[in-house]
């Protein structure tokens, strides 16, 4: 039984998984497997993946059904200890796999490993990290919400972690009902409760397209609008968090605003005011209380 299954879903990105194969190929990990699943690609990806000559990696075809079901294939065919998650735009980077086996051994009761992810956009050479700690050490324990992980150290998509499988039976898989923000929902799911190693390592790297789901509108909104309700609702959040989270909601109104996308601002405008009712309360009562004082 391998140690480590990497899943990667694929839809029509044949010349571009080949990066994202070889990046693990090249972790020079013998207990692993690679389960490539083809989500109904028309184009040739079939050929890119069935060129390599490895017993390691599996092909997969079914039916489109969008990356959320492609992803839940991949667990159910997975027989590894350890689930790590790629998109076919991803790459590992050097050295990830080894990091994630240094955390397994010094902290043996986690069940979920995270790293940091770094973003490139293919468009213009632009690349940023998804990570605030500075810090060298290679990793911690916790015991921590998701949100207050994700806050503090942008653990967000299925690339930047690695989990047990066992974990399925009680987190439960991707919600096929999303096409966006799927990975934001199940890693949320997948840490609460759980104990996370945490590393600075940055392990693997995004490169976002032009033409990819992030550069449109609707699914976000949508989505969005059916994610943060369940989570401020569910989720025991401190005022700090909750005013992270309205922040969030502001950047993506600034985006889809200065892109000229009327509708998607008034979908975060409509949502600001109707989640964070209380943020703008309380703005409105320290403000008093300011001026009161002579502050302001």
């Amino acid at each position: 039984m391998p140690k480590y299954s990497i899943i990667i879903p694929l839809y029509n990105k044949g010349c571009r998984v080949r990066r994202t194969i070889d990046s693990v190929l090249n972790q020079g990990v013998g207990e692993m497997e690679i389960i490539v699943v083809d989500d109904g690609s028309t184009d040739n990806s079939a050929e890119y993946v069935k060129a390599y000559d490895d017993s390691r990696i599996r092909y997969i075809f079914k039916e489109n059904g969008g990356v959320s079901s492609a992803r839940n294939t991949g667990i159910r065919a997975a027989s590894g200890e350890w689930l790590l998650l790629l998109d076919a735009d991803d790459e590992l980077l050097p050295g990830s796999i080894a990091v994630y086996e240094e955390m397994a051994r010094k902290y043996p009761h986690a069940t979920v490993l995270v790293q940091q992810t770094s973003w490139e956009n293919q468009s213009n050479g632009n690349s940023w990290l998804f990570q605030k700690l500075r810090a060298k050490t290679v990793s911690f324990a916790t015991r921590a919400t998701f949100l207050s992980l994700w806050l503090n150290l942008y653990v967000m998509g299925p690339r930047n972690f690695c989990f047990k499988k066992e974990l399925i039976g009680s987190v439960g898989s991707f919600d096929t009902r999303m096409s966006f923000w799927e990975d934001f929902d199940f890693a949320r799911r997948l840490i609460r409760h759980q104990t996370a190693a945490i590393s600075t390592h940055i392990g693997a790297r995004y490169n976002q397209e032009a033409s990819g789901l992030s550069g449109t509108s609707h699914p976000l909104a949508c989505d969005m609008a059916y994610y943060l309700p369940e989570i401020l609702s569910r989720e025991r959040t401190t005022f700090g968090e909750r005013v992270m989270l309205y922040e969030i909601l502001e950047h993506h109104l600034y985006w889809w605003t200065k892109r000229g996308n009327d509708e998607s601002a008034a979908f975060y405008r409509e949502m600001q005011s109707r989640l964070f009712v209380w943020y703008f309360k309380y703005i409105h009562w320290a403000r008093q209380q300011l001026s009161k004082h002579k502050v302001i």
